[in-house]
């Protein structure tokens, strides 16, 4: 029961974070640029929640 828990707060998580930045893919080719799109894309989720 607790793995439900867990996987339904990643679950929202990943919601959240496709309604806000509208992302579902990458654009980028290289390995580098999708990690820092990746990373920026974190940091603005996490400023947007900081910010609710």
């Amino acid at each position: 029961m607790a793995a439900y828990g867990t996987r339904a707060g990643i679950e929202g998580t990943v919601s959240q974070l496709v309604g806000v930045t509208r992302t579902r893919t990458t654009p980028y080719r290289t390995l580098h640029m999708t990690h820092l799109g990746h990373v920026l894309t974190a940091v603005g989720l996490d400023l947007h929640r900081r910010d609710a």
